[in-house]
């Protein structure tokens, strides 16, 4: 189990992680708590060769677990990591789940596993659109982390919230703040991805191009690397926008057949549906209609019924390309 988790948080070897793990739980029948924690790393999606129903099902038989624990502050850490996987492929239990992690908080977490939680459920709200929640709780996550002076996950939640700025359009100063943080977690990877995602974003947006599309293929690289399926729709949307204006309509067409090959599998359908109009019309322009067609179709029903706040905008605005 330790080897896993070392191994999980450096993003090193998925499949190897999820035979350890698998493992692990076979074992552990004496810790509950280490028990459970190994079911919900396997229930994250990480990996693009595990299916969205193994992941449910690993987080279904950790929540059982959870149940049974005496540790209320290690509870809130557990809960806040299946909430923060049910929360991209929207799933609407990650509401509950988030009320159960305040409650027991009563808002203002203290204790480390606590500010994990908040931060963990914090940024995958911001990832699938839930910004008011994820403002609420990365700003709690963070002055608990700061009461505790934790700074490493003082940093982690810092480039969570550059990563909403970003999202919600605050951008003034936000390039320093990105800049900074990309320094500052230069051994933190998994956390350094955010803010190397809000840089790479903000270079396109100034319109440095040569510095924008390095940048963003390099974190769609440690995306794929790290398993960061929540954050990667960010980078490849602007990827794609960028070969769009370059005129480099085969570029644009491969990183999207490419984005689509890793997580269709995977039913984040929350964050990803972000990119969706960059794909279609990425499609009709290098004269693939019926595929942009097909795929705005096969979104929408793969969308209907799921908790996922930017669907109707993104959508709409995907629909004007094929109709």
């Amino acid at each position: 189990f330790e080897l896993a988790r070392l191994l999980h948080e450096v993003g090193s070897d998925p499949l190897r992680v999820r035979r350890l793990l698998a493992d692990a739980t076979e074992e552990l029948h004496d810790r509950a708590d280490l028990r459970a924690w190994a079911m919900v790393i396997l229930g994250i999606p990480t990996s693009p060769e595990v299916s969205l129903a193994e992941h449910r099902e690993w987080l279904q038989r950790a929540l059982q677990v959870v149940h049974v624990l005496d540790d209320p502050v290690f509870e809130v850490f557990l809960l806040g990591k299946v909430a923060m996987v049910f929360t991209p492929i929207g799933d609407p239990q990650w509401r509950s789940l988030a009320e159960r992690i305040e409650e027991r908080t009563q808002g203002s977490p203290t204790h480390r596993q606590e500010v994990n939680a908040f931060w963990s459920v914090g940024l995958e709200a911001c990832c699938a659109g839930h910004h008011e929640t994820a403002g609420r709780l990365l700003t709690a996550g963070l002055n608990g982390a700061l009461a505790g002076e934790n700074k490493r996950v003082e940093l982690s939640i810092r480039a969570a919230l550059a990563l909403l700025d970003f999202c919600r359009g605050r951008w003034d100063g936000l390039e320093t703040t990105s800049r900074t943080l990309i320094d500052e977690l230069a051994e933190h990877p998994r956390a350094r991805i955010d803010a190397e995602i809000v840089a790479a974003c903000l270079a396109l947006a100034r319109g440095d191009i040569d510095a924008a599309n390095e940048m963003l293929e390099g974190a769609v690289d440690r995306c794929l690397e790290l398993g960061g399926f929540d954050v990667f729709p960010i980078p490849v949307a602007s990827l794609i926008r960028l070969a769009r204006a370059r005129g480099a309509m085969e570029v644009a067409s491969t990183t999207a057949k490419r984005f689509l090959s890793v997580v269709e599998s995977k039913g984040l359908w929350a964050p990803d549906v972000r990119t969706l109009p960059y794909l279609t019309e990425a499609f009709v322009a290098a004269g693939r209609a019926g595929d942009a067609r097909d795929l705005v179709t096969r979104w929408s029903h793969g969308l209907k019924d799921l908790d996922a706040p930017i669907a109707a905008a993104a959508l709409g605005y995907a629909r004007g390309f094929v109709l």
